[in-house]
């Protein structure tokens, strides 16, 4: 805003990494399988403080990640896991969760003789439990806070798609577990996450 004054002199701040990803893919069972490795280091970080100013880390902050991802196939049943564990070596300003897990697994039926497509799934996200920053609307910016956590809640997505030649109807019910597991699903701290939600979407698509 306007009546905030800054004078600082910060020096440059510097990322370096190296990324690492090995891939499967050909079973019959595993359409894919992966796992990667990313290792980020930041020199200098700029970041705002608990007084919502500005302020820089002198060193270094390294950050790791290992991801697992697989996408399996039995017959008409589809499922797909992505695991993340990641780390860094100054979590008093770097704020992330240490685990992340989403999960989808659907049905894959064609009836009526193959003219009716039908998907019947299911999208599961959690992470664990951390302190994550929270946003000063005054200077737009996210800043460190201590008194607040965040995760540790499980976000339920259930849905259903109908194809019948041209046409798609996509029908899904948004965190359909809202309130059932205590009003504590936020994602940022002082921003919730969105309550439950029914999203339906239709596509139909003309030929010449």
């Amino acid at each position: 805003g306007n009546n905030v004054r800054w004078t600082n002199s910060f020096s440059e701040v510097v990322r370096r990494g190296i990324s690492v990803r090995e891939e499967y893919r050909g079973s019959k069972c595993i359409e894919s399988l992966s796992i990667g490795f990313d290792q980020l280091s930041v020199f200098d970080a700029l970041y705002f403080d608990s007084t919502f100013l500005p302020a820089q880390y002198d060193g270094e902050i390294i950050f790791f990640r290992t991801q697992i991802q697989a996408q399996l196939r039995f017959g008409w049943f589809h499922t797909g896991t992505s695991i993340s564990w990641q780390k860094t070596s100054n979590d008093t300003i770097m704020r992330i969760p240490e685990l992340t897990v989403r999960h989808s697994m659907f049905a894959n039926l064609r009836l009526f003789k193959k003219a009716l497509q039908l998907q019947i799934g299911v999208d599961v996200t959690w992470f664990s439990e951390f302190t994550a920053e929270a946003y000063m609307p005054a200077v737009a910016q996210f800043y460190l806070q201590s008194q607040r956590t965040v995760g540790n809640y499980v976000y339920i997505d259930p849905w259903v798609s109908f194809r019948i030649k041209p046409v798609r109807i996509f029908v899904k019910a948004e965190h359909v577990n809202a309130g059932m597991m205590g009003r504590k699903y936020f994602l940022l701290d002082g921003y919730p996450h969105n309550d439950f939600a029914l999203k339906i979407g239709i596509s139909w698509l003309f030929n010449d």
